[in-house]
């Protein structure tokens, strides 16, 4: 990873007028990142981001597994993969440099009869929208993969276009091109103030040190809300806690295995190194207080390593090599806000992508880089990430799904 620190300091905001942006994200994940890109693509020249870690990068992008995919059940999902690949490819074009993409593909595993339909139906979708999905009956899943218990497996769904990447080529490759821009990036930076006028956004308080700007851009993702909050909003956005591991060397996983999702487990495996990484999803959620709790639950990994081994019974002789914890930024339908928030001009959330932040990271900057230079999202029909989607709900089911 890149550790961009800037030579100089931001001015007392009690001694001085403070230092002066276009535009301010608070964030340096690669959603960040590719925000401040895309605004500076269209134009804006003083951006700054704001990072409060010690290091670039994102405290997330850095522990996501790296996964890409274009298999969902919504089209906006898809279109939304289909539009960060294009935008993933136009970059390495610009940069003439080629990623490390593995195109090993995404296989689902199914293994309840009611989820038979329902996937059947999402790869009607997905062939539709011009993705090659493929069903593959039980049989066969099994013969390939002898080394799994899985009799009883239906059947599975399948994209070979799916990819893993390593998050760090792109994080970099964004820094990079944001150095030559002269974007400003601050590391150890974090934002406990924001400052208004007549409900307009005119700056942010980084302990006693003020940017005055403009616009300010919430790319916090799980601490999204505490971001907000800071202004008295609450956005309907929780952190969900996960955890990984890698395992030590594991003889039949090739370069061709895929990335393996058991849905009745939760469970995800795919080949890193010469190993596996794998997840099993964390049930419940985790409240602002546990967001800094980043250490790994080792009951949790105990459960985890009895669901990896009841289906790789030859996984119970390996061992684990690492273990780490990140977050999702979760909303009520697991899709992110996009847009300017309801009274407050000039405050902007691109947070909330419930998992698929890296993934989708390249047209969420571009979406919402759009709405603020142009007032709407131009590149696809964004009106589903707009916080008004919710209506009603955020004034009584979200009040209750969040507690607020």
């Amino acid at each position: 990873m890149i550790n961009v620190l800037c030579t100089m300091s931001l001015k007392n905001s009690e001694e001085e007028d403070g230092e002066v942006a276009d535009a301010v994200i608070i964030g340096s994940g690669a959603i960040g990142l590719s925000t401040a890109y895309y605004l500076s693509k269209l134009g804006y020249r003083d951006i700054v981001i704001l990072e409060q870690n010690s290091v670039l990068g994102g405290f997330n992008t850095q522990r996501c597994a790296g996964g890409f995919r274009y298999q969902f059940s919504r089209k906006i999902n898809i279109e939304m993969s289909k539009l960060s690949m294009k935008l993933i490819q136009e970059l390495g074009k610009q940069r003439r440099e080629e990623y490390n993409i593995k195109e090993c593909g995404y296989l689902f595993l199914l293994s309840e009869t009611e989820d038979v339909h329902a996937y059947k139906n999402t790869i009607d979708l997905q062939n539709n929208l011009g993705i090659p999905t493929k069903w593959i009956p039980g049989n066969i899943i099994r013969e390939k993969f002898k080394m799994f218990n899985i009799d009883d497996v239906i059947g599975g769904a399948f994209c070979n276009k799916d990819f893993l990447m390593n998050p760090t080529d792109l994080t970099n490759a964004y820094i990079s091109e944001l150095r030559k821009v002269g974007v400003k990036m601050y590391v150890n930076s974090k934002v406990v103030g924001i400052e208004t006028k007549e409900n307009k956004i005119c700056g942010v308080k980084v302990k006693n040190e003020i940017i005055n700007t403009p616009v300010l851009i919430n790319a916090t993702g799980p601490w999204s809300s505490q971001i907000s909050e800071l202004l008295g909003i609450k956005l309907p956005i929780k952190p969900l806690k996960q955890q990984l591991f890698t395992t030590n060397k594991v003889e039949f996983v090739n370069d061709d295995f895929p990335v393996i999702i058991f849905i009745k487990d939760n469970l995800g495996i795919h080949k890193e190194g010469d190993g596996i990484l794998t997840g099993l999803t964390m049930e419940g959620e985790s409240s602002c207080e546990d967001i800094r709790q980043k250490e790994v639950d080792f009951d949790w990994e105990v459960k985890h390593c009895k669901a990896l081994c009841s289906r790789m019974p030859s996984m119970a002789d390996r061992y684990i090599t690492s273990s780490w914890t990140g977050f999702y930024d979760m909303t009520p339908d697991e899709l992110p806000i996009i847009c300017q928030i309801p009274g407050i001009k000039g405050f902007y959330c691109n947070a909330g992508f419930s998992g698929h932040g890296f993934m989708h990271s390249p047209a969420a900057g571009l979406l919402m880089a759009e709405t603020i230079v142009n007032g709407e999202i131009g590149s696809i029909c964004g009106k589903e990430f707009d916080l008004k989607r919710f209506g009603e709900m955020c004034d009584r089911k979200v009040n209750e799904y969040y507690k607020i």
